[in-house]
């Protein structure tokens, strides 16, 4: 994480390194299961393969059986395919 630092003299570009802090760390998303995202979603596992099939949601596949998904991503992608 980088941010740009502004100068009394108005120059930028000089970038310094944030501290993150253990709190943050522990708050980091971890990925979840077809499962897990089919009981927060309220759907079915055959939906949750469906709409990754069409690509509506995005995933990582570890191998052919074990896909995980960030929460936060798959609810933005489902916020902008609904508009």
């Amino acid at each position: 994480m980088f941010e740009t630092d502004e100068t009394p003299t108005g120059t930028k570009g000089v970038a310094k390194l944030a501290v993150v802090s253990p709190a943050i760390l522990s708050a980091v998303e971890q990925p979840i299961t077809t499962r897990q995202l089919a009981q927060h979603l309220q759907l079915t596992d055959r939906t949750i393969a469906t709409y990754r099939a069409k690509r509506l949601i995005p995933f990582w596949r570890l191998n052919s059986r074990n896909i995980r998904y960030r929460l936060s991503d798959v609810e933005r992608a489902l916020a902008k395919n609904n508009t």
